[in-house]
């Protein structure tokens, strides 16, 4: 069973860190915690003790804008992504954002398609690809 929630507490903060410093490569202290934006930890079991995932999303020029989305390595491929995916995409639309945007990798768009993103701009930096997403399209992917 996994689960996922809207953190604010430093315990969560730094499981949130230590993921995106085992998938990201970087340096736990690179990521530093804005109060703006929303972090969002996915967790393995019934009493969150094995966090397994992890998104953050913020705003930009009055957009909402995911980052930073990540499943451990060892967590992939069952469903956690687009789980967590679909919960940090919702919790945007929840905070009144009209669209939510998101950057990827060139061919590494499956899974935000899968959800309802469509490519809007793909010569935004060098090997990225923004995508975005609105409510109805969400929303009715959601129903199938």
């Amino acid at each position: 069973m996994v689960q996922v929630k809207i953190v604010k507490d430093k315990k969560s903060l730094s499981e949130i860190f230590s993921i995106w410093e085992a998938v990201f490569g970087r340096n736990k202290s690179d990521f530093v915690y804005n109060d703006s934006n929303i972090y969002i930890i996915l967790y393995e079991g019934l009493k969150e003790d094995n966090p397994i995932g992890a998104a953050m999303i913020k705003e930009e020029q009055d957009n909402c804008l995911i980052e930073n989305l990540a499943v451990v390595e060892k967590k992939r491929n069952q469903q956690n992504g687009e789980f967590l995916l679909r919960f940090t995409v919702d919790t945007g639309f929840q905070s009144g954002y009209e669209k939510v945007y998101v950057f990827t990798k060139v061919n590494k768009s499956s899974l935000l398609e899968k959800v309802g993103f469509g490519k809007i701009d793909d010569k935004i930096f060098p090997n990225m690809t923004k995508y975005q997403i609105n409510q109805e399209d969400f929303y009715k992917k959601c129903k199938h």
